[in-house]
């Protein structure tokens, strides 16, 4: 028998079980997952960033959730100097790190928390899929789970492993043949694969998922499937299948079609020998540079399939909800420009200019961010979004306001930076949205506009019109990073948008930033949460552009000032001209002459009776006010033959006369004149200010002559008709009034 002793011995026992677990089933959302994905050396010759060649079908998809930032730079064009400073969230002088050859934690010591280590110390479940940090230091970052292993200092590439070709990792610059590897065999695709495999699996814990790509590398080495994405079908050309230029039956698109870096001669002679990598020029013919930079899209087109495999597991499970995904490339990539230049570490455009895509839930897709933004930013951006503590030691700024509100004001430059001769040299980079400069150690600069000119091809340090620019880029790099932050966001506020469109009923979108996000407003009770200009108020603002009194029109009552003719300008015609301003409800006006004030003339017409400039300015019931353009009055009256035509008149045949008939007219006149001669006459009709406005050629007879000229296409004004016959010349001035 069940006791009352019993029963209450168990519902304690239930209570204290409750207590302690039920808080874990009702637990807050948790924050957002992360998926990392890391591609090495993709350059900006994609079609997002401007390129009408490489296409990404797949990054496209990825876009399509997030923003682009299309102006991001690295901090050091090399594999690991930049991965290392993306990770720890320091610039190169911080971490030391200036090569491949250097452990990071050699040289930053055991302490600092790469970006993965963060999130894992913050309650998040990590795994790396592939090239996160370099591949031979890959155990200097802790993950809960980690494939490949790090490999051995000059071992293979992962992907270049089948090949039996000992040195195919060292290959020359701007080597390529083709490797019929297929994608679930080859590195990119096998880790590509096993990260999905994961995504499929349930977690416990918010996740962050890093995958690394080895494509696009040096060699080229795309299999024939993603060649043949690009180039030209209908030409079908033999291809190399190794690295010693074996030729088979493969055979795969032509790259007839793909247009070279018009790259001009003696690109080199302005720009130090210290800005160039070292690496040995090579200068390719046509075709075979053509076919590399073929490969090189082949590459860029296999590794797009394998991030393709993932965003399919996103659409499957719907994590676009939860998850964030940031897309980078660890620099860029040379390809031929600059008289023969390959691979990266440089400051030039094609080292240092990288892709950026973060897609965030909730956050609009499909955009673009053209505000300078740097790799240091990406680590403190991700733990503000994900709702983590503030990482202490941050050298970058934190991105995450711009994806609402891209076009707010942001950093003033970007900073990049390069060492030579073992470290011994260094040289700093500065960007700006107009200017890059870059400054060596051994007292040699360089400057380009990129804007007219967007690849660098010359040096403008010696030009003298660029001189401000100059200094004014040397001031900045003096000033340093932390003098071209963003401005601070001082204070947080709380904007709206009624997403569902329930009026804000049970599920009322906020979001709490320094500036209002697109189509977020600063009250629930706004009358159209779409268009941030439409507020709510009681009475219109004059010229603010709001709609203040929720009616659908912003600056209603803002009056129009225009000043309308009616009849001719020129008083000689009538003795006045009337004028009239624009029509209005409840508006005041005050005309103006020539910049004064006319006492008495308030109405909406005036006439006038004196030549002169005529203005009014409108003014609304609620005292907004209007002025109008200026309007010309003329009087032709008063004019006369300047003494320069008088001198041309006298210089005519005395015994010829030139009349028109009538004048004034309303265009069509008939020109009378006698002539001493027989012959041709020329008939030519000015405007005031001497422009030919007609010219036609008559036969005459001495004696009197009549010619009818239609000239009722001209507007009303005063006129000469100009006639010449031989070296002779007579004008006078006519008036056309319609």
């Amino acid at each position: 028998m069940v006791t009352k002793k019993l029963l209450n011995q168990f519902f304690r026992a239930f209570f204290i079980v409750c207590f302690f677990i039920c808080p874990a089933v009702v637990k807050s959302q948790p924050k957002y997952n992360v998926l990392f994905i890391a591609v090495d050396d993709m350059n900006d010759r994609l079609n997002f960033l401007g390129s009408p060649v490489s296409t990404t079908p797949n990054l496209q998809r990825l876009l399509a959730h997030g923003m682009n930032f299309t102006q991001t730079y690295d901090q050091y064009p090399l594999c690991s100097p930049s991965r290392t400073s993306l990770l720890l969230g320091w610039r190169p002088d911080k971490t030391k790190i200036y090569n491949d050859k250097q452990r990071p934690r050699d040289s930053i010591g055991p302490d600092p928390q790469f970006l993965p280590e963060y999130f894992r110390n913050n309650g998040y479940h990590t795994e790396r899929y592939g090239k996160i940090l370099h591949g031979t230091f890959e155990n200097d970052c802790k993950w809960d789970y980690a494939e490949p292993p790090e490999r051995n200092e000059g071992s293979l590439l992962p992907n270049h492993s089948n090949s039996s070709d000992l040195t195919k990792a060292l290959a020359p610059d701007g080597s390529w043949w083709i490797d019929n590897t297929a994608d679930s065999i080859f590195s990119d695709g096998v880790e590509a694969r096993n990260l999905v495999a994961r995504m499929k699996q349930p977690v416990s814990q918010p996740f962050f998922y890093a995958y690394g790509a080895h494509f696009p590398h040096n060699p080229f080495t795309p299999s024939v499937k993603y060649w043949n994405m690009n180039g030209d079908p209908s030409v079908q050309q033999f291809l190399p299948i190794d690295q010693n230029g074996t030729y088979s039956d493969l055979k795969g698109n032509g790259s007839g079609n793909y247009i070279l870096p018009n790259t001009p001669l003696n690109d080199r002679a302005d720009v130090p020998v210290l800005a160039f990598n070292g690496h040995p020029i090579l200068i390719k013919t046509n075709d075979d540079w053509k076919n590399t930079i073929h490969a090189y899209d082949g590459e860029v087109q296999q590794v797009d399939a394998q991030i393709g495999l993932m965003l399919d597991e996103m659409d499957r499970q719907n994590l676009w909800s939860n998850t964030i995904v940031v897309f980078w490339s660890d620099h860029g990539q040379h390809l031929g420009e600059h008289e023969g230049l390959w691979k990266k570490e440089t400051l030039f455009n094609e080292s240092l200019h990288v892709p950026l895509i973060v897609c965030v839930p909730g956050k609009p897709g499909g955009t673009t961010c053209s505000k300078m933004v740097e790799y240091v930013d990406i680590y403190p951006t991700l733990a503000e979004l994900c709702g983590l503590p503030a990482p202490q030691g941050m050298e970058g700024s934190s991105f995450a306001r711009l994806l609402d509100n891209p076009t707010q004001t942001w950093k003033r430059a970007v900073f990049s930076q390069l060492r030579r001769n073992q470290g011994a040299l260094v040289c700093r980079a500065v960007y700006t949205d107009q200017y890059h400069y870059n400054f060596w150690d051994a007292g040699q600069e360089e400057l380009y506009d990129r804007i007219a000119d967007p690849h660098e091809y010359t040096n403008l340090v010696t030009n003298p019109a660029y001189l401000t620019a100059l200094n004014n880029m040397r001031t900045i790099l003096a000033d340093g990073w932390t003098k071209s932050l963003p401005p601070a966001c001082t204070t947080m506020k709380t904007f709206y948008r009624d997403a569902d469109g329930d009026g804000y009923g049970g599920k009322t979108d906020s979001v709490s930033a320094c500036d209002a996000p697109s189509g977020y407003v600063t009250s629930k009770t706004d009358c159209n949460d779409g268009n941030p200009n439409i507020n709510p108020g009681a009475t219109e603002i004059c010229g603010n552009g709001i709609d203040d009194n929720c009616n659908g029109q912003i600056d209603e009552n803002n009056p129009k000032a225009k000043i309308t003719p009616l009849g001719n300008t020129d008083i000689c015609l009538a003795g006045s001209v009337a004028l009239r301003a624009n029509n209005g409800t409840g508006y005041t006006f005050q005309w103006f002459k020539n910049g004064v004030s006319i006492a008495g003339a308030m109405q909406r017409k005036y006439v006038a009776t004196a030549a002169g400039n005529y203005k009014v300015t409108v003014t609304s019931q609620q005292g907004c006010t209007a002025t109008s353009k200026e309007g010309v009055v003329t009087n032709s009256c008063g004019l006369t033959i300047s003494s320069g035509e008088i001198s041309s008149a006298q210089s005519a045949n005395a015994g010829t006369q030139l009349s028109v008939y009538p004048n004034p007219s309303t265009g069509k006149v008939t020109a009378r004149f006698n002539s001493g001669i027989s012959g041709n006459v020329k008939l030519n009709v000015y405007d005031l200010s001497g422009r030919l406005l007609m010219t036609k050629t008559e036969q005459v007879l001495k004696g009197a002559n009549a010619f009818a000229l239609n000239l009722s296409t001209l507007a009303s004004g005063i006129y000469y008709v100009e006639l010449q016959n031989g070296g002779r010349q007579n004008r006078i001035k006519f008036i056309i009034g319609k």
